[in-house]
């Protein structure tokens, strides 16, 4: 697992897609799909890296980005 880092704003980095990854302070992954509805941006969790059978991995990230 990622160690933490120091700043209070959450690391965002791009995929591909509109697919992006917050990294928070804490360790926490989590995959974000990033689209627009009516021309107004927004924004949903398609679940949390956790390295283990609980989380999703960023394939199936992935897979799940195609379906929205």
């Amino acid at each position: 697992m990622l160690k933490g880092h120091n700043d209070k704003q959450p690391k965002k980095v791009a995929d591909r897609d509109g697919l992006s990854v917050l990294w928070r302070s804490t360790g926490r992954i989590s995959f974000v799909y990033r689209y627009r509805f009516a021309g107004k941006p927004l924004n949903v969790t398609l679940g949390v890296y956790t390295n283990n059978y609980a989380g999703i991995t960023l394939g199936e990230a992935r897979r799940k980005a195609e379906q929205c």
